[in-house]
Protein backbone atom coordinates (compact mmCIF):
# COMPACT_ATOMS: atom_id res chain seq x y z
CA UNK A 1 0.00 0.00 0.00
CA UNK A 2 2.35 2.62 1.33
CA UNK A 3 4.62 1.25 -2.20
CA UNK A 4 2.14 2.22 -4.15
CA UNK A 5 1.79 5.98 -2.77
CA UNK A 6 4.87 6.28 -3.42
CA UNK A 7 5.19 5.44 -7.26
CA UNK A 8 1.69 7.84 -7.56
CA UNK A 9 3.54 10.27 -6.06
CA UNK A 10 6.87 9.89 -8.39
CA UNK A 11 4.25 9.91 -11.31
CA UNK A 12 2.39 12.74 -9.86
CA UNK A 13 5.86 14.88 -9.59
CA UNK A 14 7.27 13.55 -13.53
CA UNK A 15 3.78 14.82 -15.30
CA UNK A 16 3.63 18.54 -13.04
CA UNK A 17 7.46 19.17 -14.04
CA UNK A 18 5.96 21.94 -17.07
CA UNK A 19 3.41 23.08 -14.23
CA UNK A 20 6.56 23.62 -12.08
CA UNK A 21 8.34 25.87 -14.85
CA UNK A 22 4.66 27.54 -15.56
CA UNK A 23 4.32 28.67 -11.74
CA UNK A 24 8.34 30.15 -11.76
CA UNK A 25 7.07 32.19 -14.87
CA UNK A 26 4.21 33.50 -12.95
CA UNK A 27 6.07 34.46 -10.09
CA UNK A 28 8.29 36.08 -12.21
CA UNK A 29 5.31 38.02 -13.70
CA UNK A 30 4.08 39.01 -10.55
CA UNK A 31 6.69 40.83 -9.52
CA UNK A 32 7.22 42.60 -12.40
CA UNK A 33 3.89 43.70 -11.83
CA UNK A 34 4.83 44.26 -8.23
CA UNK A 35 7.68 46.24 -8.67
CA UNK A 36 6.66 47.93 -12.10
CA UNK A 37 9.25 49.71 -13.83
CA UNK A 38 11.94 49.19 -11.37
CA UNK A 39 11.56 45.47 -11.78
CA UNK A 40 12.23 45.44 -15.19
CA UNK A 41 15.60 47.61 -14.86
CA UNK A 42 16.82 45.27 -12.49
Amino acid sequence: MKRQQEQKRVHIRHENVWSEQEMLWQLRELLYRFYGDEGKKA
